[in-house]
């Protein structure tokens, strides 16, 4: 097997946006949606799911997101940014189980775990938040899954909020090394709108693409 490095870049899908700092009311509301959806409020994601089924049919606007979700699709949790403890959240496996229940995706394996913890990018300062690298030596694949699965050939790694994209594009880089005949995506739930402080709308499927930049990622858009 060739040695493992970093994708130059993936395709990424998100249904919704969100403003970390606009004052408009959808950014005020944005921040409440995040809240819910990272304390994995009790049927919050099934709303969500209901609502992302919907906008997935022909003619809606979220028709662009068959790109990265479908019945053949093969959806991966992305690892939280420390070991996973027994009982602890995982809004991200909680989504996989969702897109699954609803028929937009068709299974969920978790093939990724975290080995060793990396700093939070949301609490590190912009100069030391985990870079893609960082991520790669500190996740791997679970060798059984990895095994039962050899002929998926659409795999999407799912999380609930893309900002950059690090953890993202480390997660695809490793699952393209394991899996070099699969296409792989990225899909967030959320898309965070770091550059633009208002958000126009909640509602807002977006394709874009999660790229090397050096040594760091950068998401467009």
């Amino acid at each position: 097997m060739k040695p493992l490095r970093c994708l130059s870049s993936v395709r990424f899908g998100s249904f919704l946006a969100y403003s970390p700092r606009g004052k408009s009311a959808d950014s005020v509301k944005s921040r409440t949606m995040i809240r819910d959806i990272k304390n994995v409020r009790s049927g919050y994601m099934k709303r969500v799911a209901d609502r992302l089924r919907e906008e997935m049919r022909p003619g809606k606007r979220a028709e662009v997101l068959r790109e990265v979700l479908g019945n053949d699709v093969l959806v991966v949790p992305c690892p939280r940014s420390s070991p996973l403890v027994k009982g602890a959240l995982w809004p991200s496996k909680e989504i996989c189980d969702e897109l699954v229940g609803h028929g937009l995706a068709m299974k969920c394996a978790v093939l990724l775990e975290r080995v060793t913890a990396v700093p939070k990018s949301s609490t590190s300062a912009i100069g030391e938040r985990p870079k893609p690298l960082d991520h790669i030596r500190s996740m791997t694949v679970v060798k059984q899954q990895e095994l039962e699965l050899r002929k998926i050939t659409r795999i999407t790694i799912v999380d609930d909020v893309i900002t950059r994209g690090a953890t993202l594009l480390a997660a695809a880089s490793i699952l393209q090394h394991h899996f070099p005949e699969a296409v792989i995506r990225i899909f967030a739930v959320v898309r965070t709108k770091s550059y633009d402080p208002e958000v126009g709308s909640i509602l807002d499927p977006v394709l874009g693409e999660v790229s090397l930049n050096g040594v760091d990622a950068d998401r467009k858009p």
